[in-house]
């Protein structure tokens, strides 16, 4: 009965949005309210040490437990100005940033939309902690773990290869996140963390075959090389499976004056006008003149 009263009385807390905040029995996670930064405690006290800051807007925040919540009797009896009071009593235990500390309840509200598929509270770093209150990158990185675990379903059935393909790609992926995270020296970082979602992603679901291919085109090459290109309906930036007798890469869409240009690692292109197509498909070689067969 106890329990029961305490959830009626985080109800009452926390219906108006303007005041609202759950408590220890709430959500999973908190997010911080807009407006300024708030100052991670030591201790549930105004008085305590300093241990962090979290910034307005992150998401993530782990719910570890609320303390100074009044019981059920009490919060009845109540006047709107006493209320109003005992929410500026009530602090809650979150990590942010690989540091435990509290923060206010009236700082803190329910999640109003999705958080980042990682930990908030093993957050380091400028681009991890955008990640964390930027409503556009965090619906980015949970497409991103949707999209990443669906291609590792998919290289779980490949046969015989199939544990050396999610190594390779649990590997890619380790590499783009350090990729994704040096965007803290971009002149504008927001965008160059958005385009490195788009470009990864792009990058799996053609590999993987997680979305229709869009057509295909085969070009003889002046070298007398035969390449086909497969392009593919990805969700953000184009992407094609460029194969050789050499192999097969990815490459994904990049902006041009003319044409579609897609880009490969290590310099490597296709850049597509019409039916004839400028390629460079190793970083050691000249570039080919490409005709449609």
């Amino acid at each position: 009965m106890r329990m029961f009263g305490l959830l009626i009385v985080c109800g009452l807390l926390f219906a108006l949005p303007e005041e609202g905040q759950a408590a220890a029995d709430g959500p999973d996670s908190w997010e911080v309210r807009p407006g300024a930064a708030v100052q991670l405690k030591a201790e549930p006290k105004s008085d305590a040490a300093v241990v962090g800051e979290v910034p307005s807007g992150t998401r993530g925040l782990r719910n570890m437990g609320c303390e100074g919540m009044p019981d059920l009797n009490a919060w009845l009896a109540l006047s709107d100005t006493e209320r109003a009071a005992a929410r500026e009593k009530i602090w809650c235990r979150t990590k942010f940033a690989g540091t435990v500390g509290w923060l206010k309840s009236i700082d803190l509200a329910e999640p109003t939309g999705v958080a980042p598929a990682f930990d908030c509270g093993r957050a380091e770093g400028e681009v991890e902690m955008l990640l964390c209150r930027d409503s556009d990158l965090t619906k980015l990185d949970q497409e991103m773990a949707d999209v990443y675990w669906t291609g590792m379903a998919v290289a779980a059935t490949s046969g015989p290869k199939a544990k050396q393909a999610m190594a390779t790609n649990k590997e890619m992926q380790r590499g783009w996140i350090k990729g994704r995270n040096d965007c803290w020296k971009a002149p504008d970082v927001k965008i160059c963390v958005t385009g490195s979602y788009y470009r990864r992603l792009a990058e799996l679901e053609a590999r993987w075959n997680l979305v229709d291919m869009a057509g295909t085109d085969t070009y003889t090459c002046s070298d007398g090389r035969v390449v086909s290109v497969a392009r593919y309906k990805t969700t953000h930036w184009g992407a094609a499976d460029v194969r050789t007798n050499d192999g097969s890469e990815i490459y994904v869409q990049t902006r041009t004056a003319s044409g579609v240009k897609y880009e490969g690692p290590f310099g490597r292109f296709v850049w597509n006008k019409g039916k004839a197509a400028q390629m460079k498909l190793t970083p050691n070689e000249p570039e080919l003149s490409c005709e449609i067969k």
